[in-house]
């Protein structure tokens, strides 16, 4: 009993300290938004800017695709209230807040979950059926014609799966004939089945390869992605519109649109509004395709 209780104990001191660099880290990135980025606020042209790269959870849909995949995996309840899924879900955005996991390590859990529920494509065409009623119309509208009229180039860009983003990108063109020019997303095997059976690339905080999986964040994705196109890249000519501080790599080098939701936010959606993470906030209301267009159009 002792042991355990020492060894609580000592869990609970760790997460407070990573917890506390965590936060050390944020103000970090506060302060660079708000002070050394000031004069970008002020010179921004959207007339130079050739890319738009737009987040998918979260951003282009209010849901969380991972969730609603572990929610439709494990639908236990709980004591009556959350699923199963929804608890484990806690647990690895939880062990990500408290130093335990790496967000390429949570993204290898949370998909190790569904591969134990032999997860499969068919699943994940239920999940996409289950959330696409929150996609965020205004913002597609506003996509399509920055793509139309002005010649921008939309490039999704997300932490989950990839082939998710390409079921999304195929709903759009028949919903609303907008399609994005690229897709980058985290890259997942399948079997002849169509079933889940690893994760062979990770769009996550770092850059690495290992035997299993490649690691790539965001910014770097896109730097690859723009030589193999044969465009010319450049940060200042690209934005990012995002929902919250899990895009932080990239929202360091490029100036950045953080849509405020309007229903209760998560941890990182309040911290990235709170500590005004982003080079200018909207919010996800009537106006949202108004103000983006100000600021983009």
């Amino acid at each position: 009993m002792k042991e355990k209780r020492t060894a609580r104990i000592k869990k609970a001191i760790k997460n407070r300290i990573n917890k506390a660099r965590l936060l050390k880290d944020i103000l970090k990135d506060s302060y660079i938004f708000n002070i050394k980025r000031r004069k970008l606020k002020k010179t921004f042209n959207p007339e130079r800017v050739s890319t738009i790269v737009v987040d998918m959870d979260g951003t282009i849909i209010r849901k969380e695709s991972v969730l609603e995949a572990l929610a439709l995996m494990y639908p236990e309840k709980i004591k009556g209230k959350k699923s199963k899924g929804e608890k484990l879900y806690q647990e690895i955005i939880d062990e990500i807040v408290g130093g335990e996991l790496t967000l390429a390590e949570a993204v290898v859990a949370g998909h190790y979950y569904l591969i134990e529920k032999n997860f499969t494509y068919n699943d994940m065409l239920k999940v996409f059926n289950k959330v696409k009623f929150s996609i965020r119309g205004q913002l597609i509208f506003t996509l399509k014609y920055l793509q139309e009229v002005k010649g921008k180039k939309i490039i999704l860009a997300t932490l989950s799966s990839k082939d998710f983003g390409l079921i999304l990108n195929e709903y759009l063109k028949k919903k609303y004939f907008f399609s994005f020019n690229e897709i980058i997303g985290t890259e997942l095997k399948f079997n002849k089945e169509k079933k889940l059976v690893g994760v062979k690339k990770i769009i996550g905080l770092g850059n690495g390869e290992s035997k299993e999986r490649k690691e790539r964040t965001k910014h770097k994705a896109l730097q690859e992605l723009f030589k193999e196109k044969k465009w010319k890249f450049s940060d200042k000519k690209i934005v990012l519109i995002t929902d919250s501080y899990g895009d932080i790599d990239l929202a360091r080098k490029v100036f950045t649109i953080l849509i405020k939701p309007n229903e209760k936010p998560s941890l990182a959606q309040r911290v990235s509004s709170i500590f005004r993470l982003s080079d200018k906030q909207v919010k996800d209301d009537f106006k949202l395709q108004t103000n983006l267009i100000k600021i983009l159009g």
